[in-house]
């Protein structure tokens, strides 16, 4: 856990994703590493959005592409802490599907 400076000057918390999981799981949230690190490459896959809310707000923008998808697969797993696990089934079910039809 370290303190760091935005671009903005503005302080913000940095935590490991295990700190994230010892926070989680205080708080009741139940989010495996392996869930969240998929989680956050599956997020990575939405780079337009991404960029076009860097481009928007610029050097206020808080937020790497990292931690962006980080923030985005830690909100779906609150929701469901194997969410990605089911998208993975759901999309090689689709494409099985596709191959099928």
């Amino acid at each position: 856990m370290k303190l760091i400076k935005t671009a903005t000057g503005k302080t913000k918390l940095k935590l490991t994703t295990s700190e994230w999981e010892s926070i989680g799981k205080k708080m009741g949230w139940r989010m495996a590493s392996s869930e969240l690190e998929m989680g956050i490459g599956v997020e990575k896959e939405h780079k337009d959005i991404y960029e076009e809310l860097k481009g928007k707000f610029g050097d206020e923008f808080p937020w790497t592409l990292d931690e962006f998808a980080e923030r985005v697969a830690k909100a779906h797993l609150k929701e469901f802490k194997d969410y990605y696990s089911r998208l993975k089934k759901m999309e090689d079910m689709a494409k099985k599907d596709k191959k099928a039809s």
